[in-house]
Parts: C-alpha cells; structure tokens; sequence
C-alpha cells in the first residue's frame, strides 16, 4: 500500500478509487495490517469493471520497488 501514491499517480485516479469507499474505516497504526488495503480489495470488482486501466495500475503497486519506480530508474542521471 506504500506504492499506492506512485501507482495511481493522477489525481483523477487517487479521487475514483478512495471515492469508492463510502464506510468508516477504523484507525490502524500496525503497518501490516490496513483497512484501506481491506476497503480497496472489496472495491476490486467496481474498479475492474468500470476502469481497467486504474486496476492495471492497482496492480503495479505490489510490484518490487525497483519495477514500480523503473521509469524513473531510466530517465534519473547520476549526481556526480
């Protein structure tokens, strides 16, 4: 759930998906465990249906992160 930030990286896409959750989500300061991760997983169906393409980038955010951030590995230049 780190990644999520840089996964949805439009605000468009952040503003649909957390739109979706319409419950109370309960405080958590465990990091393993998340009521967003929760809320989301039941949102999957919705998002899959109504936007493939913000579910494809649900799915890159549990990618390692030298994959997610791969890009911008590409584009970086070393500071010297």
């Amino acid at each position: 759930m780190l990644a999520l930030p840089y996964a949805l990286a439009t605000e468009e896409a952040i503003d649909y998906v957390f739109g979706l959750i319409r419950e109370t989500l309960c405080p958590c300061y465990n990091p393993f465990t998340t009521p967003i991760r929760e809320a989301l997983t039941k949102m999957v169906p919705i998002i899959q249906q109504d936007k493939p393409e913000v579910f494809q980038k649900l799915q890159t955010a549990g990618l390692p992160t030298n994959q997610l951030f791969a890009e911008l590995i590409k584009l970086s230049k070393p500071v010297l």
